[in-house]
Parts: C-alpha cells; sequence; structure tokens
C-alpha cells in the first residue's frame, strides 16, 4: 500500500486511521461517549495533520491535510453528545481527503475518494428523519455512486490504454486514453458541483445543518479541487481534460449565479455560492500554470474562512430564509457586521480575503493566455454582486420585523467565537496574503 502513496514517512496516515479507532473505542465505554469521542477526535485529526506538515513527508497535495481538517473542526465541535459514531464518520471522511492528497496511484486516488464520501452520505442521512433530508442523502448517494462508477470505467481504459494506474506515467494522445481522463474528471468534478453535475447540490444543503454544510462546502470541495488537480497535472497540458476545464468553469460559475439570484432559502443561496467559487476554482485548474497548485491552495485556505464564516452566522441567528435577514443590524448588530464582512469577502470586495482570492485565478487566467477566461471570472464576479448585495441589504437596510424569526434560538456559546475567527480571518488574510504569496510575481 505505501508504494501507492506519496509517503515516505507513513506515520501522519497512520495517525488519521489510529484516530478513527480510538473513537470507535470510546463506545464501549458504560457511559455515552459524546464529548469523549470529539475530544479525541479533534486532538488525533490536529496531531496527524501536523505531522503530515513534515517536509520530508511532502508530496503533491500531501500539505493540504491541515486544509481538511480545518474545515472539519468546526462540525465536529458543534456536534452534540451523542455517542461516538457522528465523530467517527468524520474522522474517517478526513482520512479518505488524507489518503486522496498523499495519492500517487489511480487505485489510491479511488479508494480516497470512497473514504471520503461514503462517511458523509451517512452524516447526512443522520441529521434528521424528515423525508426531505433521507430524499436529498439518497439523491447524493446515487450521484455519487454514479461519479464512482464512471472515474471506474476510465481507469479500466487507462489501463487498457497504457497498462499502467500510475500517476507518474505520461497519458498518451490516443483518444481511448484521453477519453478515459475525461470519465475519471467527472469523479472530482461531481464533488465540486461542476455544471451539470450539480443536480444533488441544493436538495443536500438545504437538507444540512449549517455546520454539515459548511463541512462539505469547505473541506469536501478543497479535496474535490486536489484530485482534479492531481489528474490535469499528471495528464499535461495538452490532455482534454485540460482543454475542457476552463469552459466548465465558466459555465458553472455562470449558471450558479444565476440560479442563486432566485433563491429565497439562505441554505439554497450558499448553496449556489459555494457553486459558483467551485466553477472558479475548475478554470484554475485548466489555466495550466505552474503555480495552479499554490494558487489553489491560497484560495481555498482563503474560502475556508469566508464560507465557513456565512455557514455559522446562519447557526448563530438560527437564520433559514433570506426574509428573516431583515432588521438583524438592529436585533443583532455585532452578527450583522461579522455578516457583512464574510459576505463581502464571498462577493471579492476588497480588502477581504475573497478579492485576493480571485485575483490569483484573474491573473493565473491570464498569464495562461486565456483572457475570455479572465472576461468570464470578471463578468460573474458582477453578476455574483446581485444576491450577495441583496444579503447585505436585508440585514442593514430592510426594516425589522415585528417578531423575530420563530427558527433563532440560543445556540452553543462556542458558534459566535468560531463567527469571529471566521470573519477577522477572512479580514487578514486579505491584508496579509499579498505580501505573504508575492502578487507582484504574478504581476509580472
Amino acid at each position: 500500500m505505501t508504494s501507492l502513496l506519496v509517503a515516505p514517512n507513513p506515520l501522519p496516515l497512520l495517525a488519521f486511521g489510529v484516530t478513527v479507532l480510538a473513537v470507535l473505542a470510546t463506545g464501549f465505554a458504560r457511559r455515552r461517549p459524546g464529548a469523549t469521542a470529539r475530544t479525541i477526535a479533534a486532538t488525533g485529526l490536529v496531531v496527524a495533520a501536523a505531522r503530515s506538515c513534515d517536509p520530508g513527508a511532502m508530496g503533491l497535495g500531501a500539505g493540504w491535510t491541515p486544509l481538511f481538517v480545518a474545515g472539519a473542526l468546526p462540525f465536529l465541535a458543534l456536534l452534540p453528545s451523542a455517542g461516538e459514531v457522528a465523530p467517527a464518520l468524520i474522522a474517517s471522511s478526513v482520512l479518505g481527503m488524507a489518503v486522496l492528497a498523499w495519492a500517487r496511484h489511480l487505485f489510491a486516488l479511488f479508494l480516497g475518494l470512497e473514504l471520503m464520501s461514503l462517511p458523509l452520505y451517512l452524516l447526512l442521512a443522520r441529521q434528521s428523519r424528515e423525508r426531505r433530508t433521507l430524499e436529498a442523502a439518497l439523491k447524493y448517494f446515487f450521484s455519487g455512486s454514479l461519479a464512482a462508477g464512471l472515474f471506474l470505467m476510465g481507469m479500466a481504459l487507462l489501463y487498457v490504454s497504457t497498462g499502467s494506474f500510475s500517476l507518474d506515467q505520461a497519458v498518451p494522445a490516443r483518444p481511448a486514453a484521453q477519453l478515459a481522463l475525461v470519465l475519471m474528471g467527472c469523479a472530482p468534478l461531481f464533488k465540486l458541483a461542476a455544471f451539470p453535475l450539480h443536480f444533488w447540490l441544493p436538495d443536500a444543503y438545504d437538507a444540512a445543518s449549517p455546520e454539515l454544510a459548511s463541512f462539505m462546502s469547505t473541506s469536501v470541495k478543497a479535496a474535490g479541487a486536489l484530485m482534479l488537480l492531481k489528474l490535469s497535472v499528471a495528464l499535461g497540458p495538452d490532455s482534454y481534460l485540460t482543454w475542457i476545464l476552463p469552459a466548465v468553469g465558466a459555465a458553472t460559475m455562470t449558471v450558479a449565479n444565476l440560479l442563486a439570484l432566485r433563491q429565497d432559502s439562505l441554505h439554497r443561496v450558499l448553496a449556489y455560492s459555494s457553486m459558483a467559487h467551485a466553477g472558479t476554482l475548475i478554470l484554475l485548474a485548466g489555466t495550466g500554470g505552474e503555480g495552479a497548485l499554490s494558487a489553489t491552495a491560497v484560495y481555498l485556505w482563503i474560502y475556508l474562512f469566508m464560507n465557513a464564516g456565512a455557514w455559522l452566522v446562519l447557526r448563530a441567528g438560527g437564520l433559514r430564509r433570506v426574509s428573516d435577514l431583515r432588521g438583524l443590524s438592529a436585533r443583532r448588530p455585532i452578527l450583522a457586521l461579522l455578516w457583512a464582512v464574510v459576505i463581502l469577502s464571498l462577493a471579492g470586495i476588497p480588502p477581504t480575503g475573497g478579492f485576493f482570492a480571485k485575483l490569483l485565478v484573474f491573473l493565473a487566467a491570464l498569464q495562461a493566455d486565456k483572457p475570455w477566461a479572465a472576461a468570464a471570472l470578471a463578468l460573474n464576479g458582477l453578476l455574483a454582486l446581485g444576491y450577495y448585495a441583496r444579503l447585505v441589504r436585508e440585514a442593514f437596510l430592510e426594516a425589522a420585523p415585528k417578531e423575530a424569526p420563530a427558527a433563532e434560538t440560543e445556540p452553543p456559546r462556542l458558534v459566535p467565537i468560531l463567527v469571529c475567527v471566521c470573519a477577522l480571518g477572512a479580514l487578514w488574510l486579505g491584508l496579509w496574503a499579498p505580501a505573504a504569496v508575492g502578487v507582484e510575481a504574478w504581476l509580472k
């Protein structure tokens, strides 16, 4: 198994596996494990992520595991104390992401994809016994199974063409081999909810709790973006997959932004916002530039803070519909201010981190000699302002209702702290990232 992974030192992956087993072992305790299981899961994931940052054990994407863990921690922290199953499922999903990040073989890539995905279907189904939740989980499961089947078909076709499953081997320009790559690319595009593979997205995010939706739209999308990058880098800039990615990214952004304009559910608005940002990542993967991997990592770290912050505001305020935002500045002024920060960052308004993230993609498209892709990104940024501005306007300019939203309840004390961390992180990254990354190098 070690030969299938970029893992000179297997300790990080072993640490993730031991964490899953340790969390499951808490189920043998006489009392309900609850907080103990969550603590073990969080500690184990953090230790494993820190160990994976060892420079001697790095590979293409191996250093992304802290990003996956960071997206999982808020969901893990806000779990109710109801047993060891949910923490174990979260840890198992992150283990799959780690395997995917370290994979250098198509079989290991598929193994990581399934280890990541199967716990997600169960986590969504466990949210409640409502019909819409179970329907969303089933739709997510069957759609994911279709994507996995396409990946396996692509693997088989590629093996017939090349006689190897290795990501290190050059793929020939024969049509059969290139078709295999396109089929395999459907799996990460599904995880990113790329058009037209996005049909599962609104129902799944609408049925999920805000913290689960945050995990799905940050860590899971980061894993999907890394998988897509692994395939595009291994296949080279002239493959069919790399050639069609900018067009898929532009179409995904446009469709998502148009659909978001018509939504009244905040979960669905943020779902389509997540889809639009996924389109930006797909476009970036298709630029074929040498800095695509590092630029994607920077983008995803910034996106983690602003997107998780938006979902956690919904958790903090008990908000479900856009109309629930009315008068939020009068009822809870600090929460409204933090909401404005994360939404403006998602919209890409300077000096937030979202502006710098989109600037990186814009410059990467120009460097790749794809000015039409840069133009599509700019036009979609203007289109997205139509619903992002509405979300801010409802919170600050619309009159407060006579009664607070019925869904509004007192959240756990940790939620406001997490919202503050996310909002301040989105602001700080907007000021710090340009100097740290060296944006002048991109302008040359």
